[in-house]
């Protein structure tokens, strides 16, 4: 049934300083060139996306702060760097840090949270939520198209039922693995009651409908995983355009800010877990009707995911988040001048400190708005190997086997697993990362200034790693 249809067609809040609803949306281990209205050469798979960048101001250049789930959801709660907030992985915001949820409830917005939960909560704080829906079962595990319309429902009915403005962070799971029509998917659905009801994927992509990516080898159980993979991204599309039709049946799409992004890039190697390009780039759009220009593109300035909180609060008219890293960028949002206060980025500063096996893998990086890019790797180089979730599934298996009659595969699979501690990329002609030019003479000045710029970024910041990395500096200075 249809809100209009009950009488809840009223803006949420009235009287509330005439403050906006705010809608986040995640999708979870989307890469940023897997929705058409960022290039994706599949036709179809993300309509719902497609049709809301159409509605919103999409952002080219926009970057999470680290390419893991749970510290990634803290930079956007905080507007801090992980190691700032101390979610440095899976762990908990230290103590006293002020977060987005918790000032916006302070000021007057009835909160809901559905899905993500664990990764969500600061410092498991339950009250910076009224509501908290776990993914289990209110959303069939992220993976329900129809729970998503319904919880979004039930969201804003329980703002109106207190006449409260709403916040809703609601995240769809896909297309996290196990992917649709996978084995790992198809095993849970028949043995695990939580994934009970889960639908069967109508017309699956198949592996000749698929381009690999670059950074992987395209091998035929690649090609398999990645055609599972476009098919949970059509699912979540689904779910995301089911949460935007209830925003709309609600009558409340004038009145609410709403944000879609992918927490990070694709669970395989090279991408999720690392601080590659197509490891925290995301599809950044913002619909706020009266305040944005539909169908506008920002490709010339940086976002971060430490600049979410900030911004929400500003729209929002409410004070900063306290000794934040990051800044509102509202003005940019809005297209208005920024009245001296200068904002605008030019790079970003990414990070990695350990994956959910807690094992260190020290890793930064600055990715410059051109597209040149260093990252230190504080863990390379040496006899440690790299393990994350990212070597689960078909693909990372299939290189690892192919690696050993192919001497380019097993190159690949060599530095994934081994890194080196200097890489340099130019991803405006190289966004898959495929030579490294940090041992390039015609690239020394771009490397030192990189360095120079990380350096200057890590003291700012009080960055644990350090004197690691200055030690490292004064080695390759060292005559």
């Amino acid at each position: 049934m249809l809100l209009s249809a009950i009488g809840l067609i009223s803006p949420i809040g009235q009287g509330a300083a005439a403050r906006p609803n705010v809608v986040l949306i995640t999708v979870d281990d989307m890469n940023w060139d897997s929705v058409g209205a960022y290039g994706c050469y599949l036709p179809g798979v993300t309509p719902n996306m497609d049709q809301f960048a159409t509605e919103s101001v999409a952002f080219d250049q926009a970057h999470v702060a680290i390419a893991i789930c749970m510290p990634c959801r803290a930079s956007m709660m905080t507007g801090r760097y992980p190691h700032s907030s101390g979610a440095l992985g899976f762990d908990e915001i230290k103590p006293g840090i002020e977060t987005l949820p918790e000032k916006l409830r302070e000021a007057g917005y009835h909160n809901t949270l559905v899905g993500k939960d664990i990764h969500t909560i600061p410092s498991r704080h339950d009250d910076a939520f009224d509501r908290i829906r776990p993914s289990a079962p209110h959303t069939l595990r992220g993976r329900g198209p129809q729970q998503f319309y319904t919880e979004t429902t039930l969201a804003i009915s329980a703002a109106r039922d207190v006449k409260k403005p709403l916040y809703l962070n609601i995240n769809v799971t896909d297309p996290h693995r196990p992917f649709a029509g996978s084995k790992g998917e198809i095993n849970n659905i028949a043995n695990n009651k939580e994934w009970a009801g889960i639908a069967t994927i109508d017309d699956p992509y198949t592996a000749d409908e698929i381009n690999v990516p670059l950074f992987l080898a395209d091998l035929p159980p690649v090609r398999k995983e990645i055609a599972q993979y476009y098919t949970s991204v059509r699912r979540g599309d689904q779910s995301v355009g089911n949460i935007l039709r209830a925003i709309d049946d609600a009558g409340i799409r004038e009145d609410t800010l709403v944000i879609f992004m992918s927490d990070h890039g694709i669970a395989v190697p090279f991408a999720k877990t690392n601080c590659y390009y197509h490891s925290t780039k995301t599809p950044l759009m913002i619909r706020w009707p009266g305040h944005t220009e539909a169908g506008r593109r920002i490709d010339d300035r940086m976002v971060s995911t430490i600049d979410f909180g900030p911004t929400i609060l500003e729209a929002c008219g409410l004070a900063p988040l306290k000794d934040a890293d990051g800044e509102s960028f509202l003005p940019l949002l809005e297209n208005k001048p920024v009245d001296g206060r200068g904002w605008g980025r030019d790079s970003v500063f990414t990070s990695m400190n350990y994956p959910n096996n807690r094992i260190p893998f020290p890793m930064r990086s600055i990715i410059e708005s051109g597209g040149m890019s260093y990252i230190w790797n504080g863990w390379g180089g040496g006899d440690t190997k790299f393990r994350n979730e990212s070597q689960s599934g078909l693909t990372f298996a299939a290189m690892r086997k192919a690696g050993e009659t192919d001497t380019a595969i097993a190159a690949r699979v060599k530095l994934f697993v081994n890194r080196v501690p200097d890489e340099l990329y130019n991803y405006a002609n190289d966004p898959d990362a495929l030579n490294n030019l940090a041992g390039d003479p015609d690239y020394r000045d771009d490397l030192n200034r990189l360095q120079r710029v990380l350096l200057r970024r890590m003291i700012a910041t009080n960055d644990p790693q350090l004197e690691a990395y200055d030690e490292h500096l004064s080695k390759l200075r060292a005559p």
